[in-house]
């Protein structure tokens, strides 16, 4: 993915692994589907030129905000989802955290669990 910060600006890439993320941003609606759209098409366009294919139907998008942003690319429409798994967090598009929270609770429950029958 080296040459992929050279398409998409690097400060709005975040890449690990074999996932990318791209962080968008816009003054109002219209904006940001526009940058959106251009985005990911440069990127879509970056991953043909290194002979890899995008699977439109893994492709999320959340849009931070009370609407459903619908970019479309390569004549593709994408919708937005209410909530997306990055790196093992659970990111809703209004920010409450709610499913993350949850995990955190019953993964607190295991470490206990492991720390009473666990030795040091």
């Amino acid at each position: 993915m080296s040459g992929l910060q050279n398409t998409v600006a690097p400060r709005d890439l975040v890449v690990y692994a074999d996932d990318s993320y791209v962080i968008v941003n816009g003054e109002d609606y219209e904006s940001l589907k526009e940058n959106t759209e251009r985005v990911m098409s440069k990127h879509f366009q970056w991953l043909d030129t290194i002979g890899m294919v995008c699977n439109q139907t893994k492709t999320e998008l959340l849009y931070f905000g009370n609407d459903q942003l619908r970019p479309t690319v390569n004549g593709e429409l994408i919708t937005s989802k209410n909530s997306i798994k990055v790196l093992g967090l659970i990111m809703d598009h209004d920010l409450i955290w709610t499913s993350t929270v949850s995990i955190l609770r019953s993964l607190k429950f295991a470490l206990r669990y492991l720390r009473r029958h666990l030795s040091l």
